[in-house]
């Protein structure tokens, strides 16, 4: 009979093997710990790739990172206990934009549960609502009842790997002490290690599905819609959203944008603001503060507003569409990203093919030429460029979006750029255009939270792309678990916008609050970030001036290592010059208005 650490290990073996086969993971990503112990030596026998990452939160985000970049997973693996806990914030952002992410955790056996056993916790179900599937093997305690996994294995992994839920599953495996081999395995034991490769390749695999047709029935009336809109003048535009590194949706939006001669309002994470200059496709970068003034939405007004992708970080895409202000068409490749509840339909599914379909069903009369709709976007846009790049740049003192625009510029087309949920996504939003395409454009929208942004850009960097993270001081300093990430030759640039802490609440309602405690709000700090990064050993260089930031970043951009880049901006200029900003818009705008008139 097999001795029960061999077969632990045995079934350990089977098990890695399976799981990374079966999802065509390349690596995986190891929180030490003991009970794990048989998973780790059977990911070492194997020679599976391994990143080992000490901080659990930190690791999780770091596969996160790797999943957004490549669309595939890094397997988690952890002991039992509290490591498991810490996951949690990473499985959240993954189930809400449909990433994949799998956890394996090691757990103690049923009979220690309950009882008061140390490191002992209830591991099952923890994970609540975040995952699409979990599912606890059981001890293993003989050779066929590790051979009928495979078909459990199977199903499990479809349930987060196929069709358009995507997203994070739980695998525990309760583990018995000893918790090594022998160190000569007997005869069977032997056995059962030289068939593990065939058992997995008879067992496992599976494969993303297509995503489902749009519903033709919707898709007729937005078709419908659509020829209506154009006949008249074309007073229409697109809305872009957040959508994924992977998606065709992008270029499919391209092709749409100049057959229709619809405006493009591209936000910066969905993939289509900077994709290169096409004459065709009237690009608005400045949608925000056009649509922020009333004046800019009395001449902007739509007949048609086709909204694209996750829901828009803009809050003025949202209202583009409420009453008064035409009717409102959703295509998304999941989810119902309509908060305001006031589309005339939600459209979920093949969102590329559904657009192709949209531009082949246009008359042969349609004109692909920019309406004077779409022309008026254009003047409107140039001009808002031209006000903000004046009033970001007046003065000596570096302000927040001119080191915005600096780094945007700066970026080569490989680079990819993840953007911190707070402040940077919204001044990129806000003032950033470039003709020059970049990489691929991160963002951890799915709960909007400031955790594992730095891990995130870690695990994003592993897979060989160079990665610049524009980060808020606060988020950067959510995450200094996440400076020990680093994968080793992978370039990663962390720039962090040192405006004293959490300025975003000065952009909002609150601080015109009277009495309003803005210390609740802006958590002001007095860190060290350089003392920070060079804990972890990496460099790190403070700037105060354009030139310092254009240095540093040509420095950094592309080159092996993590560095950190701290911008010392203001501390309270971002809103006051934002708002100001807008109101020479809106000036502007009302001025046009009545000349018009």
């Amino acid at each position: 009979m097999i001795a029960a650490p061999d077969l632990q290990y045995a079934a350990a073996c089977w098990l890695v093997d399976a799981v990374t086969r079966g999802t065509g993971a390349t690596r995986w990503v190891v929180s030490p710990g003991s009970r794990s112990t048989p998973l780790v030596l059977a990911l070492h026998a194997l020679g599976v790739p391994l990143h080992h990452v000490i901080d659990e939160r930190a690791a999780a985000f770091f596969a996160l990172g790797v999943a957004r970049e490549t669309g595939v997973l890094a397997p988690l693996l952890c002991t039992s206990g509290t490591a498991l806990a810490h996951y949690l914030p990473a499985l959240i952002e993954a189930s809400e934009t449909r990433l994949p992410m799998l956890v394996l955790s090691a757990d103690r056996p049923p009979e220690l549960h309950g009882w008061g056993a140390n490191q002992t916790i209830a591991q099952h179900g923890i994970f609540g609502r975040f995952v699409r599937a979990e599912l606890d093997l059981g001890v293993p305690e003989s050779l066929a009842q590790v051979e009928a996994w495979g078909p459990r294995l199977t199903h499990f992994l479809s349930a987060g790997l196929v069709g358009p839920d995507v997203g994070p599953l739980h695998l525990n495996v309760p583990l018995r002490v000893p918790l090594e081999p022998s160190a000569v395995p007997d005869e069977e034991a032997r056995e059962a290690l030289a068939s593990v490769r065939t058992w997995a390749a008879r067992t496992v695999r599976v494969s993303p599905a297509a995503a489902p047709a749009v519903p033709q029935e919707g898709l007729a009336q937005l078709r419908d819609a659509l020829h209506a809109c154009l006949a008249r003048g074309g007073r229409g535009v697109i809305t872009v959203g957040p959508l994924s590194v992977q998606s065709d949706v992008p270029a499919a939006l391209e092709r749409f944008a100049a057959a229709t001669g619809l405006p493009l309002l591209a936000e910066a994470a969905s993939q289509c603001r900077f994709r290169g200059d096409d004459p065709r496709v009237t690009r608005v970068a400045g949608f925000d503060a056009l649509l922020r003034s009333p004046a800019g939405r009395a001449q902007l007004g739509t007949e048609l507003v086709i909204q694209v992708g996750a829901t828009p970080t803009s809050k003025s895409l949202e209202q583009l569409a409420q009453a008064g202000q035409g009717v409102r068409f959703v295509l998304a490749p999941f989810g119902r990203p309509d908060p305001t509840r006031n589309a005339q339909c939600v459209l979920v599914g093949d969102v590329a093919t559904a657009l192709d379909q949209l531009a082949a069903s246009l008359p042969e009369t349609a004109s692909s030429e920019p309406t004077a709709y779409a022309c008026l976007w254009r003047e409107l846009d140039a001009r808002f460029h031209t006000l903000a790049e004046t009033a970001l740049r007046e003065g000596e003192a570096l302000t927040e979006g001119d080191a915005v625009l600096a780094v945007v510029d700066a970026l080569g087309e490989r680079d990819a750029l993840l953007l911190g949920n707070s402040l940077a996504i919204r001044h990129v939003d806000a003032y950033s255009r470039r003709g020059r395409p970049i990489g691929p454009v991160h963002s951890q929208r799915g709960a909007s939270g400031i955790d594992g942004l730095v891990a995130c850009a870690s695990g994003a960097a592993s897979t060989g792309r160079p990665v610049v993270a524009l980060l808020g001081d606060v988020t950067f300093l959510h995450d200094l678990g996440g400076l020990g990430t680093h994968f080793p030759g992978s370039s990663v640039t962390v720039v962090v916008l040192q405006n004293g802490g959490g300025r975003i609440f000065e952009l909002l309602p609150v601080a015109s609050h009277p009495g309003a405690p803005m210390n609740s709000f802006t958590t002001d700090h007095t860190a060290d970030l350089g003392a920070a990064a060079r804990v972890y050993g990496h460099a790190h260089v403070a700037v105060h001036t354009r030139e310092q930031l254009r240095s540093a970043l040509e420095a950094a951009l592309g080159q092996p290592g993590l560095r950190v880049i701290e911008v010392i901006v203001p501390p309270h200029d971002a809103g006051p010059r934002q708002r100001a900003i807008y109101a020479q818009v809106d000036a502007m705008l009302r001025q046009r208005q009545e000349a018009s008139a």
